[in-house]
């Protein structure tokens, strides 16, 4: 889909999203109906890396009219490329070409900035063009809390540094910060961070500083029988590097054993490659896999039962499962043993959200330890179903 310059929809525009994985697009859609923005106020723009994400956001977003709808990913042919510098900067001046335009058109101020990549070049390009009265960051998993995080560091900066300081996981290396500084002075990017974010979020206990502001996404307790099986949240543990596949496959049969006898459901991440799911099918006798269609928030709310458990590594979906969950539901958060992790800047990030997740009164942690792993498994493995937890 190329960028629909034609303006079929004659409301007044109002708002401008960026979607670059369904998750956000969902959380996107709930904002805006949270602040009273019908799709057909607002300009969508598609930001997926990837087809797959690509496709997804598509299926949700055609649900919906739009005012407009401007997709900067990449082309087919250009998909081998899609981590690349080149990718990057792709999207970024596909994006400042369709902004300027857009602003052209649409001179008066725009009311809502929705997006969930807060760091990323397309975002930051986008929020620096539109100037919005409003910027609304939704939910993009754990880095919303690193964003929340790291807002007093980026505002000493000066707001000149929000890539470097609210990026994904590379930006702190030095490949990172090249890219970075290519991005601003080939593509003109403005690495400036807004003053005020409005966090739209189910995190709870979010690290927010002045003047940033915390708007709580509309939960409520769900009341639902509960089915006795277990699911085990997916993590791209091995397209991402931050453990090998050896590794994850340990941590996998870990899980399997202390789960013996129970139905494990595992569900995919959305990020994740083939092999995280190929390893999942081996570790765990028996398991159930159901691909990444939805978030799992998501999926939990709409199934008519809640199960027994929901067991996971690092996931953000702890947190906001929190909010939801039925008090049956345990919520039990994996902790992979530092040494497993295969660098330190990784490994900090990983044990901040375990410190997040320990602060979540219902979520119970469970420490895998690096050596002696059979021990802990013959040690921490129940009798039967009914004594987990």
């Amino acid at each position: 889909m190329a960028c629909e310059r034609q303006i079929t929809v004659t409301e007044h525009l109002r708002a401008v999203v960026v979607a670059p994985n369904q998750h956000i697009m969902y959380h996107a859609l709930d904002a805006l109906e949270h602040f009273g923005v019908s799709p057909r106020e607002t300009v969508l723009i598609i930001s997926a890396s990837s087809q797959n994400h690509h496709d997804r956001v598509l299926a949700v977003a055609s649900n919906h009219v739009w005012r407009q709808v401007c997709d900067v990913g990449l082309p087919s042919i250009m998909h081998p490329l899609r981590r690349t510098f080149a990718a990057d900067l792709y999207r970024v001046q596909r994006t400042i070409s369709f902004l300027h335009d857009l602003v052209r058109q649409e001179p008066d101020p725009l009311e809502l900035f929705v997006s969930g990549f807060y760091g990323h070049p397309v975002d930051r390009t986008a929020s620096t063009i539109l100037r919005p009265r409003q910027s609304v960051l939704v939910d993009d998993g754990n880095m919303t809390r690193e964003v929340a995080r790291n807002r007093p560091g980026e505002r000493a900066a000066g707001l000149r540094a929000a890539m470097r300081w609210n990026s994904t996981w590379d930006a702190v290396s030095l490949k990172g910060r090249i890219k970075i500084m290519l991005l601003r002075t080939i593509a003109g990017v403005q690495d400036r961070g807004d003053h005020c974010l409005v966090f739209y979020t189910h995190h709870r206990n979010l690290p927010v500083s002045a003047p940033d502001l915390v708007v709580a996404a509309g939960e409520q307790i769900l009341d639902r029988p509960i089915s006795e099986e277990v699911h085990l949240l997916g993590i791209p543990a091995v397209e991402r590097s931050i453990v090998t596949a050896t590794h994850y496959r340990t941590l996998l049969q870990w899980v399997a054993q202390r789960y013996k006898g129970w139905s494990i459901t595992y569900h995919a991440h959305p990020a994740e490659g083939p092999d995280e799911c190929r390893i999942a099918s081996e570790a765990i006798p028996g398991v159930r896999i159901e691909p990444n269609q939805l978030p799992y928030e998501v999926r939990f709310r709409r199934n008519p039962n809640a199960p027994r458990e929901v067991v996971a590594f690092y996931s953000s979906a702890l947190a906001n499962l929190a909010a939801i969950a039925p008090s049956d539901t345990k919520l039990v958060a994996i902790v992979i043993p530092g040494l497993m992790i295969t660098d330190q800047v990784r490994r900090a990030r990983v044990e901040q959200i375990y410190r997040d997740l320990q602060n979540i009164g219902r979520v119970s942690l469970i420490t895998v330890q690096p050596a002696g792993i059979d021990a802990v498994i013959a040690d921490s493995t129940p009798s039967d179903p009914a004594q987990v937890g």
